[in-house]
């Protein structure tokens, strides 16, 4: 049985992927809360930057890694929002996105040096720096507000495995299949 770690992202925590962690379960992982002793390390968004150097045998797959050189923070959290609501709205899941968004104020205020540190490190844009030599996988969502488009060109990083998914930023929390059928494949 193979382990999994999660990174979760800015403002985020164990509620945010609690589905994710669920369904991992049922596919016959294991969770391991020392991201130096899973087998897999699965990193949201902001957790991306929390990634250590792996170890022989660890895979990385990054959901959502943010990094849009040339694009505002300011602007790509408003447009995360705007996304954010489309796909609650259309779901009819307003419950889910009002819950979400008082998680998003506590773990922020819990944890401020944090949140401080992703965002200086998107200002930076870190990632690349991290992850361009480094085999992974990288998943970005269409609607990832985020995360380019071009993330494949961007990382240029022949050892990383890149796939695309219907979805905004946070879909890994609600629509955990799809990531974990990634996994699998990895």
């Amino acid at each position: 049985m193979s382990s999994v770690a999660i990174l979760d992202g800015f403002a985020e925590g164990k509620w945010h992927s609690k589905k994710l962690r669920s369904a991992l379960i049922t596919a016959g992982y294991a969770l391991e809360s020392d991201v130096s002793k899973a087998d897999i390390i699965i990193a949201h968004s902001g957790g991306c930057f929390y990634v250590p150097e792996a170890t022989q045998g660890q895979k990385v797959i990054l959901v959502g890694p943010p990094y849009w050189p040339g694009k505002s923070p300011l602007k790509s959290m408003l447009e995360k929002v705007y996304f954010d609501m489309k796909y609650r709205t259309s779901e009819r899941n307003y419950v889910y996105f009002i819950q979400k968004t008082f998680w998003n104020i506590v773990y922020l205020l819990a944890d401020i040096p944090r949140a401080v540190s992703i965002s200086k490190a998107v200002r930076l844009k870190k990632l690349v720096k991290q992850f361009n030599k480094s085999s992974c996988t990288v998943v970005r969502n269409q609607d990832d507000a985020w995360c380019t488009p071009h993330i494949q060109t961007e990382l240029n990083n022949e050892s990383a495995t890149f796939h695309e998914l219907p979805g905004e930023h946070d879909d890994c929390w609600i629509h955990p299949d799809k990531y974990i059928e990634i996994l699998n494949q990895s």
